[in-house]
């Protein structure tokens, strides 16, 4: 198979996990003792969820820029990808229901494959000539 098109596929797989993730923060509730696990969490700060939504810019800029193969994508997600990591330690502990759990654990799968082929892999020439 095409390593261009894999790595296409990996893109809109984790385009489609994260999306997921924003449908279901606000249109599935979370069971009742995840609920009453989180409602016993100290507030948010208001700048926690400007970062949020600054890391949500930036992923989806990323996503169109790295399945275009613009240079700026590579660098991008790379650093949405440190930013999103500096966020989970800022929000510290939550509790998610099992298939959340799982959809997140796929989630950085796929993101750490995409920086293994965007580093490590033939693609990264594809991303440096066209500067």
């Amino acid at each position: 198979m095409n390593l261009d098109l894999i790595f296409k596929r990996l893109v809109l797989i984790d385009l489609a996990i994260i999306s997921f993730f924003l449908v279901t923060a606000f249109f599935i509730p979370e069971s009742e003792r995840v609920a009453n696990f989180n409602a016993n969490l100290p507030e948010y700060n208001i700048l926690i969820y400007v970062l949020l939504l600054v890391w949500l810019i930036i992923f989806y800029l990323s996503i169109y820029l790295l399945y275009n193969f613009k240079p700026l994508g590579k660098q991008l997600y790379l650093a949405n990808f440190i930013l999103v990591n500096l966020l989970n330690i800022l929000m510290g502990p939550v509790a998610l229901d099992e298939w959340v759990y799982l959809a997140d654990g796929l989630s950085s799968a796929i993101a750490g494959a995409i920086l293994v082929l965007l580093y490590f892999s033939p693609l990264k020439k594809k991303f440096n000539k066209q500067k």
